[in-house]
């Protein structure tokens, strides 16, 4: 009888697992049973990395799946190594992993726009030799596209463990090479953000605009005004959707991106107040009179967005399912 290796990762019977990929069953089936998705739990590999699992039985599977497996996303784009770094998994198997993926691997964003280096710095204190984990990463992947990036919650590795409260080495690993930055985004056309150059005067750099921030869509944050500014989502910019008020300082979140923020941290995205248990707080209400609010200046369109009425006309030449003639 074939095994279900993913119910033996799951309930970590690693001896099962250790017994079952040295059997004599055959390559094929191994293979097949190692990659078998899971749906949110991906692969039996992503499960082997984020419970906990011995290094030989990492090594085992990636001997029999090779780049293909370990390529591999779950539900939400997440690969084996987002895994990893996100349950402190050992050096070993992050050295394992990064060899089998490459390049490919390290770049690899989630649905988040999360690489698996934004992800061991929200976890670092689940880590040991962390300057070496990060080392082998800026080694193999674009160092500064990967020091530049940010994530779902517009931070850099550098600022998500300066609010950890990491050590100075590893802020300095984490701290952008200016001049190699420029150097290569000048050479690849890259479209991340790139620090301006010191005045002389010693004035602290200003961060320009990249390509891309710049050509966002109209439904991105746009010129508000004061007033309209406190119905502003400040994780995704966009009118807060299903809206939540924030029972610690007060900000108001989409539902979804403050779910998605308490998956992976249990503090205030803004303030950054810790607060007890997992998923959003229950001291984070619901509040009908602030959506009542919210949809007197910004009617929700059938597209799903909040879109101020200032901005309805030009949010009607791109999108065809504007469906508000009061406010044409």
């Amino acid at each position: 009888m074939k095994a279900d290796l993913f119910r033996l990762c799951y309930d970590k019977k690693w001896s099962e697992v250790r017994k079952y990929l040295s059997s004599g069953a055959t390559e094929v089936e191994k293979k097949s049973n190692i990659m078998m998705y899971r749906g949110d739990n991906g692969t039996s590999l992503h499960l082997a990395c984020c419970r906990s699992a011995p290094d030989d039985i990492v090594k085992a599977m990636l001997d029999i799946g090779g780049k293909e497996l370990v390529m591999m996303i779950d539900d939400d784009d997440s690969t084996v190594l987002n895994d990893a770094c996100m349950s402190g998994a050992s050096y070993n198997i992050i050295k394992m992993l990064i060899e089998a993926g490459g390049k490919d691997l390290v770049m690899a964003k989630d649905d988040d726009g999360s690489t698996a280096l934004h992800d061991l710095c929200w976890h670092i204190t689940r880590h040991t030799k962390v300057a070496e984990k990060i080392k082998l990463m800026l080694q193999v992947g674009d160092d500064n596209l990967l020091l530049s990036t940010k994530d779902h919650f517009r931070q850099t590795p550098l600022e998500i463990v300066t609010d950890q409260g990491a050590s100075n080495q590893i802020k300095k690993l984490l701290t952008v090479q200016k001049v190699d930055l420029e150097n290569k985004v000048e050479a690849q056309g890259s479209e991340i953000s790139l620090p301006a150059k010191e005045k002389e005067t010693g004035e602290k750099d200003d961060i320009h605009e990249s390509k891309s921030q710049k050509d966002e869509p109209d439904t991105k944050r746009s010129e508000n005004t004061a007033s309209d500014e406190k119905f502003i989502c400040p994780i995704c910019l966009n009118v807060a959707s299903d809206v939540l008020e924030s029972s610690c300082c007060g900000n108001l979140y989409c539902r979804e991106c403050a779910d998605t923020a308490f998956k992976r941290t249990k503090v205030c995205p803004t303030c950054r107040k810790a607060h007890a248990g997992y998923g959003i707080p229950e001291s984070w209400q619901h509040s009908t009179w602030i959506e009542r609010q919210i949809n007197e200046f910004a009617p929700k369109c059938a597209c799903g967005l909040n879109i101020p009425k200032v901005e309805l006309l030009e949010h009607g030449k791109v999108c065809l399912k504007l469906n508000l003639p009061c406010y044409k």
